[in-house]
């Protein structure tokens, strides 16, 4: 069993490592595509384009009245679960694995 939680480990550590290399790779490839005519490069195992979304700043008020009406909710549900309106449906697992560096 032992080599079972050693392989997933090991596994978990090189989707980590392969993550960030693909991150340092996306941001020179954002780069080339920026000076490409059509913001597109096609090629025989993949097309690759930019992808523009707008970002938005919201002022400080709407933040604000935003997280109250969140507050707000999750107390609801917390009555709804205390009370035993809501109606639990499972529990989840899931299983964290968190690597030595």
């Amino acid at each position: 069993m032992n080599k079972l939680y050693k392989q997933y480990a090991e596994i978990k550590a090189e989707i980590k490592k392969i993550r960030n290399e693909a991150k340092e790779m996306e941001a020179k490839i954002f780069e080339d595509l920026s000076a490409v005519e059509g913001n597109k490069l096609i090629t025989d195992f993949a097309t690759f384009s930019l992808v523009y979304r707008p970002k938005w700043k919201y002022t400080d008020e709407l933040l604000e009245k935003e997280k109250l009406v969140k507050d707000k909710i999750k107390i609801m549900k917390k009555e709804e679960e205390v009370k035993g309106v809501a109606e639990k449906i499972s529990d989840n697992g899931s299983l964290r694995c968190q690597l030595k560096n």
